[in-house]
């Protein structure tokens, strides 16, 4: 089935990269680990986590790791915000740092800040 899948990626012109190719197992087979698929020979990597659009996917289809990333990307900023309430800032300055952070990327924030 792989083999398959390699040879019409190639007719349309893809070339599939074992390097880049992962493999996540979910669910019951976790328990009776099936054989490494293999790409021209090459075995692919097997992993417990990946990123898919955005969003961390992991083997137990549980959101403890997607809430860590989220969380470790926000906490510059929010340490950001209770330094500018300490400093007196106003409620609207809050308010429009917040919108900031809930619907901008983070470097855009980032570049507004320096």
């Amino acid at each position: 089935m792989v083999d398959e899948l390699v040879q019409r990626a190639t007719e349309a012109g893809k070339i599939v990269s074992c390097r880049k190719t992962k493999e996540l197992l979910i669910g019951a087979i976790l328990k009776d680990l099936p054989q490494s698929v293999t790409l021209s020979g090459a075995p692919v990597e097997r992993v417990m986590t990946f990123k898919l659009t955005g969003v961390h996917v992991t083997n137990d289809l549980k959101w403890s790791y997607q809430l860590y990333a989220m969380t470790s990307k926000i906490s510059p900023c929010l340490y950001f915000l209770k330094q500018l309430k300490r400093s007196g800032a106003g409620p609207d300055d809050l308010l429009c740092l917040i919108h900031d952070l809930l619907f901008l990327p983070i470097s855009t924030i980032e570049s507004r800040i320096r």
